[in-house]
C-alpha cells in the first residue's frame, strides 16, 4: 500500500510534470475510482483548469486548482500510482484517469485493484477535519512536543498508534515496522510504558526513517544497508545483530521483527 515516501515521490513526478500545463480533456476508463462528484461535473470543473500546486496530508496527495477553485484529492488506495506520458505513449494497464494536457501529454492514474478515490475537497483544511486526520508524520507541526503530547498515556500497542492515520497520518503496515526497528522497539509495547525519553528518540527515528525513504525514491533496494526493508522476510538475517528476523502478527497485520534488538518490555 503507498505510504507517505510513496505519496511524496507521485508529488515530485505531479510537480515535475503537470502544473501550470492547461487540462484539455478528463477521461476514465473506470469512474468508480471517482468519488463524491459526477464524471461530467469533474470534467467541467477540470477542462481549461490548471494544477496550480500540490500538498501532501500523510498518504492523500491535494492539488490546488487555478483560481481559486477546488482541490483535487488523489488517494492511492493499496496498489495506486501516477504515471507521466509523452504524446505518443500506451497507456499502461489499469489506467484508471487520464488527464490530458495541451500539446498531448498526460497524467495518468493506475490503480490495479481499483480502492483508490479520486475527489474534489474546498480545502486542505475542510479536508483534514472531514477525514479525521491526524498531522502530517512530516509536517513541521509535528514536532517533538506534539509527537509526545499525542502519543503520552494512549492505551494500546504503539505499533496500532503509529498506523492510526487519526494520530499521525501517513504511516502504515511497512514504515511503521521500520521505524519500530530502527527505534529498537517492540511493535507490541503498551504505548502507555514508554517514557518520554523514548518518544522523543522514537519521533526523531521516525522523521530520519520516512525522510530518508522519499529521498531514496520509496525504493527499498536504494535505502542504507542498516534498514529492515531489504530483508523483510521471515528468517532473513538482522542487518544489525545477524539475529533472525521474525513474523508475528499485531492487530491482523504481518509484522516483522528482529526479537534480539527490539525486546519485549
Amino acid at each position: 500500500m503507498p505510504e507517505l515516501p510513496d505519496v511524496a515521490v507521485y508529488r515530485k513526478l505531479l510537480d515535475a510534470t503537470s502544473l501550470q500545463r492547461t487540462i484539455e480533456q478528463v477521461s476514465f476508463s473506470d469512474s468508480r475510482i471517482l468519488r463524491g462528484v459526477s464524471v461530467r461535473k469533474f470534467s467541467d470543473l477540470l477542462k481549461g483548469n490548471r494544477f496550480e500546486r500540490s500538498l501532501q496530508h500523510g498518504k492523500n496527495l491535494l492539488v490546488e486548482l487555478s483560481g481559486g477553485s477546488p482541490h483535487v484529492w488523489l488517494h492511492f488506495g493499496m496498489t495506486g500510482a501516477l504515471h507521466y506520458l509523452e504524446k505518443h505513449e500506451k497507456e499502461p494497464a489499469y489506467t484508471r484517469c487520464v488527464f490530458t494536457f495541451s500539446g498531448g501529454d498526460r497524467l495518468a492514474v493506475i490503480d490495479q485493484r481499483l480502492l483508490g478515490k479520486i475527489g474534489v475537497v474546498e480545502s486542505p483544511e475542510s479536508f483534514s477535519r472531514e477525514k479525521g486526520l491526524g498531522p502530517h508524520a512530516l509536517g513541521e507541526e509535528m514536532n517533538a512536543e506534539r509527537f509526545i503530547r499525542i502519543l503520552s498515556g494512549r492505551k494500546g500497542m504503539i505499533k496500532t498508534a503509529l498506523m492510526n492515520q487519526s494520530v499521525i497520518a501517513g504511516i502504515g503496515n511497512i514504515y511503521a515496522d521500520e521505524i519500530l526497528y530502527q527505534a529498537s522497539i517492540h511493535p507490541e509495547s503498551d504505548v502507555r510504558r514508554l517514557d518520554e525519553a523514548t518518544l522523543r528518540d522514537l519521533h526523531t527515528v521516525m522523521k530520519r526513517v520516512l525522510r530518508t525513504a522519499v529521498e531514496k525514491g520509496a525504493d527499498a533496494e536504494k535505502l542504507p544497508r542498516d534498514f529492515l526493508m531489504p530483508n523483510r522476510r521471515a528468517g532473513t538475517k538482522c542487518p544489525r545483530c545477524r539475529g533472525s528476523i521474525e513474523k508475528i502478527r499485531v492487530h491482523g497485520r504481518g509484522t516483522y521483527l528482529c526479537p534480539r534488538c527490539q525486546k519485549r518490555e
